[in-house]
Order: structure tokens, then C-alpha cells, then sequence
């Protein structure tokens, strides 16, 4: 990976234990940020730029779409992830 440019992950789910489990997966290549519902999405990424989206599979998947929609707008594609556990 190349070092100079950082790729950021935002995770949204409420479930820490899964939350921690990514952050120590994630944390060494990647720049990860964390909130618990979408609300606090919307605060963790303020002034950051979202390269991929994690959401838990509890989240409706529409939901998850437009939320990266309206974070990458239209100069940008986030690719949502949904984790099915």
C-alpha cells in the first residue's frame, strides 16, 4: 500500500466487541473511524474523507447507499460493506 495517500474506513455498528476487532485488523494500513448509529456518522467524518463505509447487517441496506451517497456526493463512489455475522 502505498503510504503516502491513507485509505479511510468509517465503521458504523453499535457492537463493540466487532468494533475493536476491526480497529486492531484495520488500524496498522488504514485510517478507521468509528460511530454507533449514522447520526454520529455524520460527526466522526467531519473534515475526513471516506474511502469505504462498514456497516453491521442490522443496518438497512438503502439506508447505508445513501449515506455514503451523501458523503462522497458526486465526485466520489464509497463502497458500502455490510458485515452479516
Amino acid at each position: 500500500m502505498d503510504k503516502t495517500t491513507t485509505t479511510t474506513i468509517l465503521v458504523i455498528e453499535d457492537d463493540k466487541p466487532l468494533v475493536l476487532w476491526l480497529k486492531d485488523l484495520l488500524q496498522d494500513d488504514f485510517t478507521v473511524l468509528e460511530a454507533e448509529s449514522f447520526s454520529l456518522a455524520l460527526e466522526a467524518i467531519a473534515g475526513n474523507d471516506i474511502d469505504l463505509v462498514i456497516a453491521g447487517a442490522r443496518v438497512n441496506e438503502s439506508l447505508v447507499t445513501a449515506f455514503c451517497h451523501e458523503v462522497g456526493g458526486e465526485q466520489k463512489r464509497i463502497v458500502p460493506i455490510l458485515i452479516m455475522i
